[in-house]
């Protein structure tokens, strides 16, 4: 996560919102990003994620969910296109 230190916007580790800690918020884009694990590819755990993602994006967030294997290594090159989000890269 060392590249997030030289972003352009701020960007806040384990960040409570509502009764839920997202893995990462950053204010100005109103964008929370998930790192999802094998529990969130079960029924009960696919659930409880579109109910949390209904709630945060009922305070006007974009959610953006990556899996373990994925992680963030492919975001930059993501996002932009993908999520109308500006990318991630070091200065």
């Amino acid at each position: 996560m060392h590249y997030l230190r030289n972003y352009k916007f701020r960007v806040f580790r384990q960040r409570l919102i509502d009764h839920f800690i997202v893995y990462l918020y950053c204010p100005a884009l109103k964008l929370v990003m998930e790192i999802d694990g094998e529990s969130h590819f079960t029924e009960e755990g696919q659930e409880y994620d579109r109910a949390r993602t209904q709630r945060l994006e009922g305070y006007g967030l974009k959610i953006a969910r990556f899996t373990n294997q994925l992680g963030f290594g492919e975001y930059g090159k993501r996002t932009g296109s993908d999520a109308g989000v500006a990318p991630l890269s070091s200065r």
